[in-house]
């Protein structure tokens, strides 16, 4: 995802008249001399003409940025996919831009500047502004460790905002759980009002969940943000919440920027800190000449966020009804117009992993067992002739991990994790609500897959005959699948094809209290159709779906415990491509039936 600004159009005359006059009232650019040639201002004497030339060379500064942009691309103004107040914001899912090298007029401008700042700073050291500039625009210019030692000798500055400039440049660096400990020291030390606007997420959420957070008391309200945020963390295996600390460094740049100039030329107001906090802070701009009829000379100005940005926040459903969420509710890719968007530093392409999860009732436990793999990039710059970002260092040397985690809203309750670009992994869950969470990661190539849903989970009484979910198994091996543990060895990754064959495995709980005959029916049927078909089974037009069937009965265990059986299943060679469904019957004298279902899909094409 891409997000470009610029001071928007309206089709109503009135208020296009209204920002022309904005902009008139503005007045057009200062003319730049060129970089090294500034006049030489006198040297102020007071602490306000200190503040005043800083903030003279901070706005000459943003100028030259915009003077020595590079021209968008032709045909791009026009439509907007959504206005905010004077910002036009383009979600643009196609296009190719991609940050480029700077003009050496602005690196070389820039520079300049955080020499008049750090001499201000010297003269200065107890303004906020001035400390706050000297970070921002050191991390612009690649030197964000530099920017720490500055912030962390602060001197007579506010404190909480030290702490929120130290959290701020943490975060840049990728110390995400360092950063934490810098931001709650500076939420802390900010009055209460404060402190709940800078975490409030409601700029971020979709409608269900901006309702959810009006509609709750000030402690259920509490409860929410908490989830929020918790479920808001893009990979759980990565250390830290930067999703979190990302929306706290936005508010540190919302901040240093509200007393400041900006490229677009604009006064500081709501709709550009609306915007920031939903999308961020610009990696690159542009520049659009007026049309003849906007009745002016400036330019707007285009800023582009990270052009891999998703929209990883949970949705509001998630909320109020975790347990009915599935995982196209927290692909962020499901998301057409996304409210707001983040590209992860460690992975700024998080795509929908291979993922089979299985659901293993026992009693007062749920196991939950997952097979992940990494996903092939279907990114759309993935074959783009640009650079990608380098691997952050601080992940470059970590080895790739597979893992599976479930999140009960305040924090992590169970994680398993192995090696690999793919692998199984299980954990056990007490009864409760949980957002699962299997992720693959590959540090050394910054790509990551997950694979998230929701989840609710009952204790059931020990003698209650219980079943797994259906797994899939691996065919052939020295003996048979006899345990959980043993199906875990043997789970298939990847498709199905006509003609294979392979295991269906199961187990059973809440039997053995007494002998029992256990009675099996596994069949293997096309998967439901649309109206024609269904309606050309009815007229005996076509086949009834059926593809094999297999009956069996056996003896069932001689005492309380996991109880795993297999059948294996050889499909017909002549299957054509599509979805199928397998489906058993588990009967038992004077018990339920238990009926499984799995879904899954044939195809011919290599794997």
């Amino acid at each position: 995802m891409v997000v470009r600004i610029h001071p928007g159009q309206s089709s109503n005359p009135f208020r296009l008249l209204e920002r022309v006059l904005l902009l008139l009232l503005l007045g057009p650019p200062m003319a730049v001399p060129a970089v090294g040639q500034e006049g030489s201002a006198a040297v102020p004497s007071d602490s306000v003409e200190i503040r005043e030339a800083a903030g003279r060379e901070q706005a000459r500064f943003e100028r030259t940025r915009r003077r020595y942009s590079p021209e968008a691309a032709a045909g791009w103004g026009g439509r907007c996919d959504e206005i905010v107040g004077r910002i036009c914001l383009r979600l643009d899912g196609a296009g190719d831009w991609w940050p480029g090298p700077e003009s050496p007029r602005v690196t070389e401008a820039r520079r300049l500047l955080i020499t008049h700042l750090d001499s201000a700073g010297a003269r200065m050291p107890g303004d906020a502004w001035i400390l706050g500039q000297r970070a921002i625009y050191r991390v612009e210019d690649h030197r964000a460790s530099e920017a720490l030692g500055i912030v962390r000798d602060c001197g007579a500055v506010d404190s909480a905002w030290c702490a929120a400039l130290e959290g701020y440049l943490l975060h840049v660096l990728h110390r995400f759980p360092e950063a934490a400990v810098a931001f709650r020291i500076a939420l802390d030390g900010m009055p209460a009002a404060e402190r709940m606007r800078w975490t409030d997420p409601r700029v971020l959420v979709d409608r269900e969940g901006r309702e959810a957070l009006d509609d709750a008391t000030p402690d259920r309200r509490a409860g929410l943000v908490q989830t929020f945020w918790a479920f808001a963390d893009p990979l759980s295996m990565v250390d830290g919440n930067d999703r979190w600390t990302e929306h706290l460094a936005r508010q540190v740049v919302v901040r240093a920027r509200e007393e400041s100039a900006n490229p677009f030329n604009l006064r500081w107001g709501d709709d550009l800190a609306e915007s920031l906090l939903r999308y961020g802070w610009e990696v690159g701009w542009e520049q659009i000449a007026p049309r003849p009829s906007e009745l002016t000379t400036i330019s707007h100005a285009v800023g582009h966020q990270h052009p891999e940005s998703r929209s990883y926040v949970p949705p509001g459903k998630g909320l109020t009804r975790l347990a009915e969420t599935t995982w196209e509710d927290w692909n962020p890719g499901s998301r057409f117009l996304p409210r707001t968007g983040y590209a992860p530093s460690y992975a700024p392409v998080i795509l929908p992993a291979g993922a089979d999860l299985y659901r293993v009732p026992r009693g007062d436990t749920l196991v939950v067992v997952a097979a992940l793999a990494l996903p092939p990039d279907t990114s759309r710059h993935r074959e783009h002739d640009h650079d990608r970002p380098p691997v952050p260092a601080a992940f470059r040397s970590m080895p790739p991990q597979v893992g599976l985690f479930a999140l009960n809203g305040q924090g992590e309750v169970a994680a398993a994790r192995v090696s690999g670009l793919r692998g199984v992994v299980r954990v056990a869950l007490p009864p409760g609500e949980y957002l699962l969470s299997g992720e693959v990661w590959a540090p050394d190539s910054a790509r990551a897959g997950r694979h998230r849903e929701g989840l609710r989970w009952t204790a059931r009484p020990p003698d209650l005959p219980t079943a797994s979910d259906l797994f899939l198994l691996e065919a052939g091996g020295e003996g048979d699948v006899r345990s959980l543990e043993d199906a875990m060895s043997r789970l298939l990754f990847g498709r199905l094809v006509p003609g294979q064959t392979f295991r269906v495995g199961w187990e059973l709980n809440g039997f053995g209290w007494r002998p029992e005959t256990l009675g099996y029916r596994l069949e293997i049927r096309e998967a439901p159709g649309g109206f024609l078909r269904r309606a050309g089974r009815f007229l005996g037009l076509v086949g009834s779906g059926e593809v094999t069937r297999l009956e069996w009965s056996e003896a069932g265990p001689e005492a309380p415990g996991p109880f795993f059986r297999s059948a294996e299943v050889s499909l017909p060679t002549e299957m054509d491509d599509g979805q199928y469904r397998i489906r058993l019957e588990i009967r038992a004298p004077g018990r339920e039936t238990l009926v499984l279902q799995r879904g899954i899909r044939l195809t011919t094409r290599p794997r």
